[in-house]
């Protein structure tokens, strides 16, 4: 991140992180898709991915796919998540996907296959999950972010947060700019 923002605020603690914020936000957009660590990633179309893996692959497939985009840090570190009222379903329902196992990890990939097509309700939680991400999920970053920025804590305490949301809301703007760019 060689860049350095120049960002004047009469309060020093909000120009600190305000300029950490448009350095990572420059940097995240600059490289989105060409590092490991700038994928271009967020909670809803990792849920897009699962759902069209639900909705496409064999089962045998599923379990391996699904199993990836779960393990995702949006998932693990799932705070800006539950915020969303349909996630409390959704994540009842990854408890049950992750807790079936197997003697190896190709047999784990394959039950938990037969256990996404066996389960009624994993593709209805994901699909509500969905709608809302989708109706509030730039908001409701936007507003955490804001939030972190202006607040009275260090840098180092919202540090990652300011990169987790920075990063949904380039993600999402790069999403939606290759749609524009297909249609």
């Amino acid at each position: 991140m060689a860049r350095i923002a120049i960002i004047s605020n009469a309060n020093k603690l909000v120009e600190t992180k305000t300029a950490f914020f448009a350095d990572y936000f420059g940097f995240y957009a600059d490289k989105i898709g060409r590092l490991l660590e700038t994928e271009p990633e967020n909670p809803l179309s990792l849920v897009e991915k699962i759902i069209f893996q639900l909705t496409t692959s064999s089962h045998i497939k599923r379990g391996n796919y699904v199993s990836n985009y779960i393990d995702h840090h949006y998932f693990r570190e799932d705070n800006f998540l539950k915020h969303f009222t349909s996630y409390t379903a959704l994540k009842k329902e990854i408890k049950l996907f992750k807790s079936v196992t197997a003697k190896n990890e190709n047999e784990l990939h394959v039950q938990r296959g037969k256990w996404l097509k066996r389960n009624t309700s994993f593709l209805p939680a994901l699909e509500d999950f969905k709608i809302e991400l989708e109706a509030n999920m730039i908001r409701k970053a936007f507003d955490d972010l804001m939030t972190f920025l202006l607040c009275d804590h260090p840098l180092d305490e919202h540090q990652e947060s300011i990169i987790y949301l920075t990063q949904i809301l380039v993600s999402e703007a790069f999403f939606k700019g290759r749609k524009k760019l297909k249609s």
